[in-house]
């Protein structure tokens, strides 16, 4: 039986993609790694120092090569609070040096500055990124910043940032203001903006912002500054941006090799079965993807958090109605995030069957894409407890005479 030409195309271009996949993956699985020839024992210099202060450290480079090594070391200005710095250090076989990084006399206006300190040998070269929070001599109002996800974000991807405000001379209420940044450390700035936040004793909200598509693959940070009066409190966090590789670490081990180029081929004949089978509605599916993306967020948040306050529980009473309190709260969550998602599916549709214009209901999508999911609003008994709203909700049942002992085995 003669084999149509459709079918010869689809054989062609299987065995492109299996010859394709086999001589990657076995470049990437048996090309030799090159060793580096130097060593730093520092990935980031950062520090919080009062107004006026000075900040001094040691960073060691080691020679990895046994022969003598020239390794060339640069101090950027940190925007402005020292000059910059070149030196160079001779290393013998396998020796130790440490550059000694200094700031003194820290009287610039308070807040986050940021450089970085670079060591090369030859095309080799580490960059150590540098990140110096100065506040007021007197703060009244500090903050901690935490990021999901934390440590490496792709272009495009949201992030939240979960802002703590802790009230360190018992003030009470207050209106302070807050300014957010997230920039690199060669002076460039992605996201800035200022707000007056109502804070109450101890205070926590979440910030949320997206990386550009176009965003440099490099190191960033996340900077939160709150003033009252005269006062200034700093917080940082620090995180890259990078694209994640296609089959990153797959060809660490051969049998995952060999299981995903039959995947491979798998995938590309259900692709070409399934293609002319089903026409989708496109920003139906992108408004289905924020939600699921919203929702896999916030999930990983809350088992991100979960896990935060279970480490420092100390009896099984506590950590049995920590784990109580969060499915509660994730059931909260995950139910209010598909309300809203029901509620823009059925303006979409209603946008739809009134035949808007295609670029009126792109704009909306991307409207709703820009800002996000709000549940900065769902509080009382969907609010994420720290360990003393564990402790709190054990002994109000014990006062109200609920029998608590069944939790301790």
């Amino acid at each position: 039986m003669a084999i149509s030409k459709t079918k010869k195309i689809v054989i062609i271009v299987l065995v492109l993609v299996f010859l394709g996949l086999a001589g990657w993956g076995s470049y990437s699985y048996f090309s030799p790694k090159n060793s580096p020839n130097f060593d730093v024992d520092s990935i980031l210099i950062k520090s919080n120092i009062k107004i006026g202060g000075s900040y001094e450290t040691d960073v060691r480079v080691t020679n990895l090569k046994d022969s003598e090594n020239k390794v060339n070391m640069f101090l950027s200005d940190v925007q402005g609070l020292t000059e910059p710095i070149t030196q160079e250090l001779v290393l013998s076989a396998y020796e130790t040096k440490a550059i000694k990084v200094s700031f003194v006399n820290l009287s610039v206006s308070e807040g986050i500055y940021v450089g970085v300190l670079e060591v090369s040998s030859g095309d080799e070269k580490k960059t150590l990124p540098i990140i110096l929070e100065i506040e007021s001599d007197k703060v009244l109002f500090d903050n901690s910043v935490s990021l999901f996800p934390s440590g490496v974000v792709q272009p495009g991807e949201r992030v939240n940032a979960e802002i703590k405000v802790n009230d360190l001379t018992f003030l009470g209420s207050a209106v302070v203001e807050f300014e957010y940044f997230v920039r690199d450390f060669y002076g460039g700035k992605i996201f800035s903006e200022k707000e007056t936040v109502p804070v109450d004793k101890d205070t926590s909200f979440t910030k949320s912002f997206e990386i550009p598509k176009g965003a440099k693959q490099q190191d960033y940070v996340f900077g939160a500054i709150v003033r009252y009066n005269n006062s200034t409190g700093t917080s940082s966090s620090f995180f890259s941006v990078e694209k994640k590789p296609l089959f990153a670490g797959a060809f660490d081990n051969m049998y995952f090799f060999v299981l995903l180029i039959f995947a491979a081929l798998v995938l590309v004949l259900l692709l070409f079965v399934f293609y002319s089978v089903f026409s989708r509605d496109k920003l139906l599916d992108e408004l289905k993807n924020q939600y699921r993306n919203e929702l896999r967020r916030q999930v990983d948040y809350i088992h991100e958090k979960e896990h935060t306050v279970e480490v420092k529980l100390k009896t099984p009473e506590e950590k049995k109605v920590s784990k109580k309190i969060f499915a509660k709260v994730k059931k909260e969550r995950v139910k209010a995030i598909k309300k809203l998602h029901v509620e823009r599916v059925k303006k979409y549709k209603q946008m739809k069957k009134a035949k808007k214009p295609v670029d009126t209901m792109k704009s909306q999508i991307e409207k709703w894409k820009n800002e996000g999911y709000n549940t900065s609003v769902l509080q009382g008994e969907t609010k994420i407890p720290d360990v003393g709203d564990i402790r709190r909700q054990i002994n109000m049942w014990k006062k109200k005479g609920y029998d608590t002992s069944v939790l301790k085995n």
